[in-house]
């Protein structure tokens, strides 16, 4: 059965990814969220593969979860406050000293602290990243993706 979920998603994702990038960057205008966004709704297709296996349209349930994904980030993007450096009250580099591990929640994996300090510590792209895991960039991403979501759950 395990191959099978495997199969399909890897033929959903395949068959729908640049169409999901397409709709993404046109509705939020930034590539790296409409990669992020993407990303994100496709982990969400896998936390959810025994629903939308069965669902008689899985390529509709991923169009409409993206839209859902862009129309709360909108919504949240509203309340952010962008700021410049020069309107920080302290000095960049103040906290260089800092690792990431340090902030990370102590529960979290090895797995999702060692992508999340190559991603934020060491400013690593996804293709670099991927490169050191030897895994693809796509899988990069998603489990990039996971882990932030790991770390959410367990920062509530």
């Amino acid at each position: 059965m395990a191959f099978q979920e495997d199969e399909f998603f890897g033929s959903l994702y395949k068959d729908n990814y640049d169409l999901m990038i397409k709709i993404s960057f046109r509705l939020t205008g930034d590539i790296e969220l409409a990669q992020d966004l993407t990303q994100e709704t496709f982990a969400l297709a896998l936390f959810n593969m025994r629903k939308l296996r069965g669902h008689e349209n899985p390529a509709g349930w991923l169009v409409i979860t993206l839209r859902n994904m862009i129309n709360n980030e909108r919504r949240r993007s509203i309340f952010r406050r962008h700021i410049s450096l020069e309107e920080l009250p302290i000095e960049p580099g103040t906290y260089d000293d800092i690792s990431i591990e340090e902030l990370l929640p102590g529960k979290l994996s090895d797995e999702d602290k060692e992508i999340l300090r190559l991603r934020f510590e060491k400013r690593l792209d996804y293709k670099e990243i991927a490169a050191l895991l030897g895994i693809t960039e796509s899988g990069c991403r998603s489990r990039l993706s996971r882990a932030l979501a790991h770390c959410r759950e367990l920062m509530k």
